[in-house]
């Protein structure tokens, strides 16, 4: 094949680029910002006020939950009401090794137990 253009100077870079120019930072200025990062808003719930002190003990004896549970909601430092639980992300549930039906069990007889609150059910 006949070379189209056979007088053409070689590039003196070989197939690489040019070298930045020296002043090639000042032609596109650093973001000085990010961009606002988009977060879901945190719901809370109203706090509870409880009818008195509720220990832990009660609280697993009434819902009948077994020694695993009692494990996990001591290692998180549980306290009977505490709606923090609700807001407690993946890193710190895996930090206790808990199971995730066991995580949905503890959740869902928090959520009973808030609920037998407000109906007046541990006074």
């Amino acid at each position: 094949m006949l070379n189209p253009f056979p007088h053409a100077v070689p590039n003196p870079y070989g197939y690489m680029p040019p070298p930045p120019h020296p002043f090639h930072h000042l032609h596109h200025p650093p973001r000085l910002h990010a961009p606002p990062m988009l977060q879901a808003p945190v719901t809370v719930s109203p706090p509870i006020e409880l009818p008195r002190i509720i220990l832990l003990e009660e609280f697993l004896q009434r819902y009948k939950l077994n020694m695993e549970d009692q494990r996990v909601l001591s290692e998180l430092g549980y306290v009977p009401g505490d709606d923090a639980i609700d807001q407690l992300d993946t890193v710190t549930w895996e930090g206790t090794r808990v199971l995730p039906l066991t995580k949905a069990r503890i959740l869902r007889y928090h959520k009973t137990f808030l609920k037998d609150i407000a109906q007046g059910l541990w006074n």
